[in-house]
């Protein structure tokens, strides 16, 4: 609306003091984002403009589902109010002004509103692309002779006001999202610190934005934030686990996820330099994608499994080594059985049932003796074993050798082998 528009529609006097007002509040205005520091220029302009008791300022709150207010003059209008409230509400519900010109006997009236002195009031919406974002209302002590007027300068301002304060709320919400994505940002980065995995996340050129200690670690170096990871692949070797040959710079994991891949559990080799050790690590990974599906970075966590791997190599020899001992315990209990045999067979022993005879002739006690010279021990130990002096032992040794007819104790304990004495 021109100069010459208000001029025309509310006389020359009241159109000057419009305009001077609506110039003011475009000065006072200028980089205001701030939704109630804004409320509070436009309700002080409306209420001298108005000449009126009080002015309020109202926002619609989606989430509430209440109109809550940025300014007003009462304490008591500060209170959110539902869309079926008062003056207010009304004008919000029907998207167009509002007048009440005998407050006290109005529906719409509200209590305190009446014990405050209120006669006439006023509400228009303010409304940005046919949405209704608020509530622009004045209260008067008195019963207002022009409400209609009133009532049109409320519109004029909330035409001019409402883009400004829409303005404001957006930016007011992006900041406090912005806000709220900085400190969730900071409290995932505080988690993702402390895993025991290594976690590196990318942007879609490759560059690092987050990298936790044991990735930093793992790698041992600070990631390049400037160089995509790929390209570091001189420090950071990749190696596959059975070929033992360096990847290249397509086929790394960042890479690969990059390209849109994702990873399930895979096992890689890495080493930091032409020296480094390998470290056997299981890698898993992710693109990440923005709303559109485009794909706008990626997401690796790797294990560090040399540990494990490590193990059950050597679990592995110890297998290996187990099952060659036991082979070898068996060829010498199968030679060990021949020599038994060959040397049974030179024994002087008239036939195998004497030999069983006279093992059989033996007592619990020689029994017992035979079975310890066969074991190797002297007649000492033997004595010692079974309370006997290392004489007595001697004459029972070789009262046993006479009975089973045998020239030695090497003798007797192959024929103990022999028949199963052992």
């Amino acid at each position: 609306m021109t100069v010459a528009h208000i001029e025309e529609h509310f006389g020359p006097a009241r159109g000057a003091e419009l305009f001077r007002a609506l110039h003011d509040i475009a000065v006072a205005l200028a980089g205001v984002l701030n939704p109630r520091l804004l409320a509070g220029v436009v309700a002080d302009k409306a209420r001298s403009l108005l000449r009126a008791e009080a002015v309020g300022l109202f926002a619609w709150n989606e989430a509430a589902g209440t109109l809550e207010a940025l300014y007003a003059d009462d304490p008591h209008a500060r209170t959110p109010l539902l869309p079926s409230e008062g003056i207010v509400g009304r004008a919000f519900q029907l998207g167009r002004a509002v007048l009440i010109d005998d407050y006290p006997h109005s529906a719409r009236a509200i209590s305190w509103a009446v014990e405050s002195g209120t006669r006439s009031a006023a509400a228009v919406p303010l409304i940005v692309d046919g949405r209704t974002i608020g509530v622009l209302a004045a209260r008067n002590n008195r019963v207002e002779a022009n409400l209609a007027e009133q009532a049109e300068v409320l519109t004029l301002l909330a035409a001019f006001v409402a883009p400004a304060l829409e303005a404001a709320r957006l930016y007011d919400e992006s900041d406090r999202q912005a806000r709220q994505a900085t400190e969730h940002a900071a409290r995932l980065a505080a988690i993702v610190e402390q895993l025991p995995s290594a976690v590196l996340v990318m942007d879609a050129r490759g560059s690092t934005v987050l990298c936790n200690e044991a990735a930093r670690r793992l790698a041992r170096l600070s990631p390049d934030l400037a160089r995509p990871v790929f390209e570091q692949i001189e420090r950071i070797q990749w190696r596959e686990p059975i070929s033992r040959r360096t990847l290249r710079a397509h086929e790394t994991p960042s890479a690969r996820i990059l390209m849109g891949e994702v990873i399930e559990r895979t096992v890689l080799l890495i080493s930091a330099g032409p020296h480094g050790a390998d470290t056997w690590v299981a890698v898993a990974g992710a693109p990440l994608h923005d709303a559109d599906g485009r794909n706008n970075g990626g997401v690796l966590v790797y294990t560090d499994v040399t540990h494990e791997r490590t193990l059950a190599r050597d679990l592995s020899a110890v297998a290996v080594e187990h099952a060659r001992l036991l082979g070898t315990l068996a060829e010498r209990e199968a030679r060990l059985e021949y020599l038994v045999g060959q040397l049974a067979g030179s024994l002087n022993v008239s036939t195998a049932n004497d030999s069983q005879a006279s093992m059989d002739a033996l007592s619990a006690r020689d029994r017992e003796i035979v079975r310890m010279v066969a074991r190797g021990m002297t007649n000492r130990q033997i004595g010692a074993e079974l309370h006997l002096t290392a004489g007595t032992v001697a004459n029972r040794v070789g009262r046993i050798l006479s009975k089973l007819g045998v020239a030695d104790r090497t003798q007797a304990a192959v024929l103990a082998l022999a028949r199963g004495l052992l």
